[in-house]
């Protein structure tokens, strides 16, 4: 990968992005409510429309009741509000907001191409020197910098063999013009056009194996409505853990039948998950026990309370994940820590009578 800003000129008059830390009047918070109520009565039509992508239609699970479809309904609405508010900052309209805007990882990302429409479209250059299967040249010049000044980046397909971006996409193997383009497309603007897009990434470096955006919902977040339908196990797993309270004589007369608890967590496992652990840079025991939480999908309150064979997926698990390379290793950590907060609220909502 090659990364050249060309010309000698100082680079001191590029625009930052307006702070996002400072003072922020009573009135312009009033402003952002009132326009979250707006967009919020757009989304409630446009999530049951046809003209959304998947990520923002509602996911309801087969046989849910009505609260789940509440939830379902509600939660497909609030994310295409944010995208849509989001958007509009950019100054985009609520539909192309929808169809460029998404949520990878928690956080947002737009494809390359609205980038560099963004950029050209104030008054920033951006075009193509080579494009091939092999080797891909971009290059972007800020408006009011000299004709000699430029940023150009260059990608190969060694270079996303290199970052292993070939072996998690299979469109490099399909279309690797496009693909090596809209990284190096991306990255022109993000340098020449920060102030444009208020620093949001683009899909492709958020997500380190570009899975599609229809299946990127399932595999990065736990909707509430899938958090919902596990209520019945938690609380199953919750009353097993409760004090056992005293039979009457007439269920003493039918002796209950027993049945052999399974093996709990070795030791050998635990130096296992440990060692994981530590390659994985989680140190603070509570992340610890809510991810093994998470990969047990069942709520706990140390290891000791995993089985053998929930220690060995745990193993698994954490073994592979800490051979990644570091931000998918952290994009998972995350997924499971999100995981074990909602199993945690579940288990709260269940023993509250919610």
């Amino acid at each position: 990968m090659t990364i050249e800003t060309l010309a000698s000129a100082p680079t001191s008059d590029l625009a930052v992005p307006t702070p996002i830390g400072g003072h922020i009047a009573v009135a312009d918070v009033t402003a952002w409510v009132e326009r979250a109520e707006l967009y919020g009565q757009l989304a409630r039509r446009l999530v049951r429309s046809h003209f959304i992508p998947q990520a923002y239609k509602i996911n309801v699970p087969p046989r849910a009741g009505q609260a789940e479809i509440d939830e379902a309904y509600a939660v497909a609405e609030a994310n295409a509000t944010g995208a849509m508010m989001l958007g509009g900052s950019l100054g985009l309209d609520p539909l192309t907001s929808l169809q460029q805007i998404y949520i990878v990882h928690g956080r947002p990302g737009m494809y390359a191409k609205i980038k560099v429409a963004l950029a050209q479209a104030a008054g920033h250059e951006v075009w193509d020197e080579t494009y091939s299967a092999e080797r891909v040249v971009v290059c972007g010049r800020r408006k009011g910098w000299a004709d000699d000044r430029l940023v150009r980046i260059e990608l190969t397909i060694a270079d996303a063999e290199r970052a292993e971006w070939a072996k998690s996409n299979p469109n490099y193997r399909k279309t690797p013009a496009d693909m090596l383009w809209s990284r190096a497309a991306s990255r022109v603007v993000d340098r020449i056009a920060s102030d444009v897009l208020h620093g949001i990434q683009s899909v492709e470096d958020i997500d380190a194996d570009e899975t599609t955006v229809e299946a990127r919902p399932a595999a990065t977040s736990v909707t509430s409505a899938a958090i919902l339908a596990r209520a019945a196990a938690v609380k199953a797993a919750a009353d097993d853990a409760s004090p056992q309270t005293v039979p009457t004589a007439e269920a003493a007369s039918e002796p209950a039948p027993t049945k052999a608890a399974p093996p709990k967590i070795r030791q050998g496992q635990r130096d296992r998950l440990a060692a994981a652990f530590d390659g994985l840079k989680v140190t603070e025991s509570g992340e610890r026990t809510a991810i093994l939480a998470a990969v047990a999908d069942r709520v706990i309150r140390s290891s000791a309370d995993l089985t053998a064979a929930e220690a060995d997926t745990a193993v698994d698990q954490l073994e592979r994940v800490a051979k990644k390379p570091t931000a998918d290793a952290d994009a998972w950590v995350d997924q499971q820590l999100e995981h074990a907060a909602a199993l945690d609220q579940v288990l709260r909502t269940v023993r509250r009578g919610d």
